[in-house]
């Protein structure tokens, strides 16, 4: 049986620190901050020291993001394609994909 300690450290947390998602993700921080910059999918928030906070959907974007270029070896101009195909065959929602919808509704 888990003890109290071990179920709280399991539980998700609310965003998580560039570190945090380097770890997790098994990717250094400057290629996190990079696709943070090249691709509009991930927007991290700013804490109020200014460093950025990642949620759990900006991992998973950041996951696939490395799936795609480490382990199938997709050329990063061509990520966001599979990305945009992603979203719309998966249901993975992507923050970039609903503002385009929203866009287009106007």
């Amino acid at each position: 049986m888990a003890n109290a300690s071990t179920t709280v450290a399991q539980k998700q947390k609310d965003s998580y620190s560039l570190s945090e998602v380097s770890e997790l993700v098994g990717v250094n921080s400057w290629t996190i901050r990079y696709w943070t910059c090249r691709f509009d999918y991930i927007k991290p928030h700013q804490d109020k020291t200014g460093e950025p906070r990642f949620v759990s959907e900006d991992i998973e974007i950041i996951k696939q993001i490395y799936h795609l270029t480490k382990s199938k070896g997709i050329k990063r101009n061509d990520v966001e394609k599979h990305l945009i195909a992603k979203c719309r065959c998966t249901g993975f929602t992507c923050k970039h994909r609903e503002q385009a919808d929203n866009e287009t509704k106007k």
